[in-house]
């Protein structure tokens, strides 16, 4: 199974082979998180065109992850309210986007969390580009907040130093059915594009699929390490010391509104 499911095959999308051992060292010492398009990918064993890496860090290893991206052949790519400079940017982080369960924009998360975004680009010769996104929040425990706060249960994966765990395996990667969070123009344009690769979402007044009702039941608590879960272990690097498993536990509701709208939450406990 490890060959089958080895994190080089993502990792070598953004990094030469010579790369990936050391990166999985600064993995293995700041125990920063793959999640978003790239674990998809991982558990689906294929690769989608033009998707880029989503790498979510705590604030205190964020230079140490963004500088040897950095040193890997990336360039830091500003936005419009961040220094022009990598090391300007990252001793001021008050340019900081907030998630929270309020709010047109909201990701159905019920706390606030803020966050920095570092985004890193890289020409290949080919002409391609390749990206790779540091998102940074303030404590460890709010990564996990932060996965739990994506749009759709699809993307609601990890993979860390020891072990990559998609949390509702069986509906997104069995069924190809994901459980939608919450709706706008952004979210509908990116259920779009994995409508064309196969994937069905469930929102708006649905009935829930009969599969997705152990992982999704309404009210059912829910953990990484419980039996829902499809935990892969990695290889591990040689003279790395593992972090341990990213623990966390959240219960998920669903309820409709007025107007018949499905609406779910994943609620941190």
């Amino acid at each position: 199974m490890r060959r089958a499911f080895s994190v080089d095959n993502i990792f070598s999308r953004f990094f030469t082979p010579d790369q990936i051992t050391p990166l999985r060292r600064i993995q293995a010492k700041t125990n920063f998180v793959v999640s978003g398009s790239a674990a998809v990918q991982f558990f689906e064993r294929t690769i989608l065109p033009n998707s880029h890496m989503d790498l979510y860090v705590e604030e205190k290893h964020m230079k140490a992850v963004a500088l040897f991206i950095t040193h890997s052949g990336y360039v830091f790519k500003s936005s419009p309210h961040q220094p022009g400079t990598l090391l300007a940017a990252l001793n001021d982080r008050s340019e900081s986007i907030t998630v929270s369960g309020e709010g047109p924009t909201k990701y159905g998360f019920i706390d606030t969390v803020p966050m920095t975004v570092f985004t890193f680009e890289k020409e290949l010769t080919s002409g391609a580009v390749r990206k790779v996104q540091v998102i940074v929040t303030d404590r460890n425990d709010e990564v996990m907040a932060m996965i739990l706060s994506f749009h759709s249960t699809l993307f609601m994966n990890i993979i860390t130093y020891d072990s990559a765990i998609a949390l509702f395996p069986v509906s997104s990667f069995h069924r190809h059915h994901t459980l939608v969070t919450v709706s706008n123009s952004t979210v509908d344009a990116c259920l779009e594009k994995y409508r064309t690769r196969g994937w069905q979402a469930i929102r708006v007044g649905e009935t829930l699929r009969e599969d997705m009702h152990q992982e999704c039941e309404n009210g059912i608590s829910r953990s990484t390490i419980d039996r829902w879960c499809w935990t892969i272990p990695l290889s591990p690097v040689e003279d790395c010391v593992s972090p341990g498993i990213l623990e966390a536990s959240w219960e998920v509701s669903q309820r409709y509104d007025l107007d018949s709208v499905l609406h779910a939450q994943m609620w941190i406990i």
